[in-house]
């Protein structure tokens, strides 16, 4: 069956960094891919003025996304630097969410180093349960619940993770697709960098050559290994859908909680096959 998949960024290129890989064997698989971008990354150089690097960004991200095979982009256009977890971020994710309809949600992960990256996580996770509930009559769209959400790394690498993904296959287009992202890797050779952590990512997992790494903030593999089901974690409150995920790991041994047979949901058979 395909699968509708959505990508929320802060900014142009954390949807490559963190998951680009994965998202090239979506769409290999046929797979429907869609992503928003919180911010259009105005604020990342001092060469341009701000109006200037936010239209060279978007252009950077759209061609970046036509390398991996994708071309639905939203672009949100908050301030770079000044996200905000506010009402009106709130009510545009959750009908964009119901609007998309998504199986799959990636996101940056809860603990990143960089302020607009833990915001977009937390404007996520909660427009993630508003979503799904009857409630808020502001909301355009019909209630909608996505079925697993996954963390990704981009800033901070992550101290702890539940899923890995071989993206061997993928790691030339993943690449390719970063460098679409002139403005950037001119001053910083992100390319490399995460060139590099995903091929650390690999060695360390065993996994794959290369690999890119998650939390699992969502799925209802839990509920079917006779655990509380994940969704029942997003509420209006700040419930912590990881903590619950990591009871549910820390139950199997280690060589198990890797991946706990995932990749069958996410990509329609096992990732490394």
């Amino acid at each position: 069956m395909m699968k509708r998949i959505l990508v929320f960024a802060a900014h142009p290129d954390d949807d490559i960094i963190g998951c680009g890989g994965s998202l090239a064997k979506h769409v290999k698989l046929g797979n429907q891919v869609s992503v928003c971008y919180m911010t259009s990354g105005e604020a990342a150089s001092l060469d341009y003025s701000k109006g200037e690097l936010a239209r060279i960004r978007e252009g950077e991200a759209r061609n970046a996304a036509q390398v991996i095979g994708f071309q639905d982009l939203t672009y949100l256009r908050n301030s770079d630097g000044y996200l905000k977890y506010d009402q009106s971020n709130l009510k545009k994710l959750v009908e964009l969410v119901r609007e998309k309809q998504p199986h799959i949600v990636y996101v940056h992960h809860q603990s990143d180093g960089h302020q607009d990256h833990r915001i977009a996580f937390q404007l996520v996770n909660e427009s993630l349960g508003r979503a799904s509930a009857s409630l808020f009559q502001e909301y355009k769209g019909a209630p909608w619940s996505t079925e697993a959400v996954l963390a990704y790394e981009v800033w901070t690498p992550l101290s702890d993770f539940e899923y890995v993904e071989d993206i061997s296959e993928f790691i030339d287009k993943k690449t390719a697709a970063l460098r679409k992202h002139e403005s950037q890797i001119k001053s910083i050779p992100y390319d490399e960098a995460f060139e590099g952590l995903a091929r650390y990512r690999g060695a360390i997992t065993g996994k794959g050559k290369y690999c890119e790494v998650f939390k699992v903030i969502k799925h209802l593999t839990c509920s079917r290994r006779g655990f509380r089901p994940a969704r029942a974690t997003f509420s209006y409150a700040s419930a912590s859908a990881t903590a619950l995920v990591s009871v549910c790991l820390r139950g199997f041994p280690v060589s198990e909680r890797l991946n706990f047979g995932l990749p069958l949901f996410f990509f329609g058979r096992r990732g490394s096959e």
